[in-house]
């Protein structure tokens, strides 16, 4: 029996088909009325859950969860059309501000954006996505979204923050953070989003990490597994702001900052 319903993601209504359950249930949060229009629509079928598997090394878990895989992979194709991207990064936020670390899996960029929630709690701090969240580039600058394919912690808001700034992180044995030129590290922030496969899509994705770059302050950051690390990656990354735009983003679920 297969399931039918939409999300909205990244202000866009997605309608999703399933063989499983398990992408309703991931998406619970995410929900909205699956009658009215929508602007992405995917359908997985068994070859596409049969890919996910192929692309696991271990191919250790069931259909159902390479299934939620197969409709954000679906899904991902779509979004460079309407101005948005999904990347490999983890994004906090506090109020309607955000900064995106991103590494590769492994580096700790959720572990230095822990240390974040701690160091900076008295100001209510939260993750946006601590793995896959959606950035968009709009005429009115630059944001990060929160979707349900948030990691093995499951960490992430249903939100939208303005992005501050972006941090590509490495471990080091003292905490150093330099203002990347934009030239040479866009094609590490390249390496963190997602490709799509239709030739149409990847130039449009291309676009968008060269608008990101131009628009988004990017640090090389070198951290400790401390929280002297977030403090002093903050005072780095909030040095320079981008300049002429106000930090007001609509938090669903949450309430205007202001």
């Amino acid at each position: 029996m297969g399931h039918t319903f939409s999300i909205r993601l990244a202000n866009l209504v997605v309608q999703v088909a399933t063989l499983h359950a398990a992408t309703y249930e991931l998406c619970q949060s995410y929900l909205c009325d699956k009658d009215c229009p929508f602007d992405i629509s995917v359908s997985v079928r068994q070859r596409d859950i049969d890919h996910e598997r192929t692309q696991d090394v271990q191919g250790a878990f069931d259909d159902p969860y390479y299934e939620t895989l197969a409709v954000y992979r679906a899904i991902a194709e779509e979004l460079p059309r309407f101005g948005r991207m999904l990347v490999h990064g983890s994004a906090v936020a506090i109020g309607n501000r955000s900064w995106l670390f991103m590494a590769p899996s492994g580096t700790g960029k959720s572990t230095h954006a822990r240390w974040w929630r701690t160091a900076f709690a008295n100001e209510n701090p939260y993750v946006i996505n601590d793995d896959k969240p959606i950035v968009r580039v709009g005429e009115d600058g630059v944001f990060v979204y929160g979707t349900p394919w948030d990691g093995k912690e499951r960490l992430s808001t249903n939100a939208c923050a303005r992005l501050a700034a972006i941090g590509l992180l490495k471990q080091g044995e003292q905490d150093f953070a330099q203002r990347a030129d934009t030239h040479s590290a866009t094609p590490e922030l390249m390496r963190h989003a997602y490709r799509p496969v239709s030739a149409n899509a990847a130039r449009s994705t291309i676009e968008l990490v060269l608008k990101i770059a131009e628009e988004v302050p990017l640090f090389h950051l070198r951290v400790t597994d401390s929280i002297q690390a977030a403090h002093a990656a903050r005072a780095a990354l909030d040095d320079v702001r981008p300049q002429g735009q106000s930090d007001n983003c609509f938090l669903q679920g949450r309430d205007r900052e202001t």
